[in-house]
């Protein structure tokens, strides 16, 4: 008999073919994203898959000078208000910070969990849950050049219909 050395029940979130519930995902200067003590846009390099231009290309974060978190975030609304697995993947790549922090909340409690990653060696660094939130999991792969694909899935336990992401700078 072999066995699998990992299983899961969960549905694969890279499989369901699921829509993207993030508007203008890549362009972090439109006013969609709300953005926290910073700036963010288009930096004119090539992202991960290589690929330039507006929108297309990698976006930045630009810290300002408060001494405070620094991140850009988007509400997602209309969703299910019911209990719902929601997955959230983002490419990162070191700058000034060799850390990055990726948050989801919900609006009933509310409380976001967070997940830390270091963009050095893509180790997910702490995984932080919360209220609302249940069976919270984060993974990084490599997408080579020093780019890391980041993604965390977490159960939804609340009546809320929207859903907070959030993408910021840590130390």
């Amino acid at each position: 008999t072999t066995y699998a050395a990992y299983t899961s029940l969960q549905r694969c979130a890279l499989a369901d073919a699921a829509s993207n519930l993030l508007t203008y995902s890549n362009t972090g200067a439109n006013a969609a994203w709300g953005k926290a003590f910073c700036t963010s846009g288009d930096n004119g390099s090539a992202g991960p898959d290589g690929v330039t231009g507006t929108g297309l290309g990698a976006q930045y974060i630009l810290e300002d000078t408060t001494n405070d978190q620094h991140y850009v975030t988007q509400v997602t609304s209309g969703l299910s208000a019911g209990e719902a697995d929601y997955s959230f993947s983002v490419s990162l790549h070191a700058a000034v910070r060799t850390w990055a922090v990726v948050q989801l909340g919900e609006a009933t409690t509310p409380s976001f969990m967070a997940v830390w990653i270091n963009l050095s060696t893509g180790a997910v660094g702490t995984v932080s849950g919360a209220a609302g939130w249940a069976n919270v999991r984060a993974y990084s792969v490599s997408e080579g050049a020093g780019w890391y694909r980041l993604t965390v899935v977490a159960r939804k336990t609340t009546v809320s219909t929207s859903v907070q992401t959030a993408i910021g700078s840590a130390t």
